[in-house]
């Protein structure tokens, strides 16, 4: 007989065929009884981790749906007194309390310690510095990370900008004046994309340098539900509101990928890791933990921080399954206004010649805000609201 678990209660099936051979079942299978005891024990690690709550409901049923074992199961009472010895962790092992979650450890790290911690370094120049080698690895050689950055931030000027990529005004409305996106006016916002030409008199790196971690983010949730994907993994950064005009954030979200895509199992071990996170209070070593896991990744997986975690791909309306974005908040002028990018190595035709790109797309779950109108002929854009 192999040895097999039901997770409804957590114990092996050849707990129940050990508990109805106590009831009365053949001598002749007692050897089997000892030798499952001994696999149960070397199982116990696995035993710990499951539910102890117990159905007295269930464990009849399945010893009662196991009478093709030659066991004597007729006898009601010898049933009863198996259920009492199960029921009394007599041949099982009792799960012990599940160790309560810090939200401030395992979900939401945000404490300046952790974040600071000379052991971790998360700063946002790390973070860019590993997206251009990993880009100059796919053939964009001219990846760097303050190029990184400027790119970022020119999107928000019109063109032809500093030459490095997209601008708020590569497409317009029907009138043919008003900068679009995927048929939506689009804000070009001159003093975020100040950050990427100095026309203020700070320079790029210097802006670079004054955006410092804020919040690193387990979006555990966030996991395809084909399991494609374990989760999202975010790293939040706050501007220093005294280098340039008011506050800035970017937000690089990552997705990161199944190693085995569709197997639940195989994402246990992210999971297990920020669960882990809770149960250690020295900051020092949280910052190497999660540093570790952001930047090389844990056993089987890639780094948090890949370029191609950043990518095209399925998106959902908290992110995508596929890939994910980097996202901004953007406060440096009226109005504030959320941001979407995505990043891409793009080549041309003889594939020699790569650059990495930073591509504006739709911010997904924020409808244009005129979708809302109430009446028609109040807004241009009321009929596309009766499209969904």
């Amino acid at each position: 007989m192999s040895l097999k678990t039901n997770r409804l209660v957590g114990c092996p099936i050849l707990c129940f065929s050990a508990l109805a051979l106590m009831a009365g079942g053949s001598s002749q299978a007692r050897p089997l009884m000892e030798v499952s005891f001994q696999k149960i024990d070397r199982e116990a690690a696995y035993f710990q981790k499951v539910d102890k709550e117990l159905s007295i409901s269930l464990l009849k049923e399945s010893i009662e749906q196991r009478a093709g074992l030659d066991i004597n199961l007729s006898a009601e009472a010898r049933a009863r007194a198996a259920l009492s010895e199960f029921a009394a962790h007599r041949f099982c092992h009792s799960a012990p309390p599940v160790p309560a979650i810090d939200a401030h450890r395992s979900l939401f790290v945000h404490d300046i310690a952790t974040l600071e911690s000379g052991d971790g370094n998360f700063s946002l120049r790390r973070t860019l510095d590993q997206l251009a080698l990993q880009a100059q690895v796919a053939g964009a050689s001219g990846a760097n990370a303050t190029d990184i950055f400027r790119e970022l931030w020119d999107t928000q000027n019109t063109g032809p900008g500093e030459g490095l990529g997209a601008h708020c005004d590569d497409a317009d409305m029907a009138d043919g004046v008003t900068p679009a996106l995927n048929d939506f006016p689009l804000n070009c916002r001159s003093q975020e994309g100040d950050q990427a030409n100095g026309n203020d008199g700070i320079n790029a790196d210097d802006y670079l340098d004054s955006y410092r971690p804020i919040a690193l983010v387990n979006r555990f949730d966030l996991a395809d539900e084909n399991w494609r994907s374990c989760g999202e993994y975010r790293i939040v950064y706050g501007k220093d509101p005294e280098v340039g005009p008011g506050r800035n954030f970017i937000i690089f979200e990552a997705v990161l990928p199944n190693p085995l895509p569709g197997c639940r199992d195989a994402c246990r071990p992210v999971a297990e890791f920020w669960a882990d996170q809770s149960l250690i209070s020295d900051p020092d070593n949280r910052a190497a933990d999660l540093a570790d896991f952001y930047y090389n990744g844990l056993p089987g997986f890639r780094p948090v921080v890949h370029v191609d975690h950043y990518s095209f791909g399925t998106s959902t309306a908290y992110g995508s399954s596929d890939g994910g974005q980097i996202r901004t908040n953007q406060f440096m002028q009226n109005p504030w206004l959320l941001k979407e990018f995505k990043l891409a190595v793009s080549c041309d035709a003889t594939g020699m010649s790569c650059e990495l790109d930073t591509v504006p797309v739709t911010v997904k779950g924020n409808p244009y805000g005129e979708l809302f109108a109430m009446l028609p002929n109040t807004s241009p854009f009321f009929s596309r609201s009766l499209q969904f």
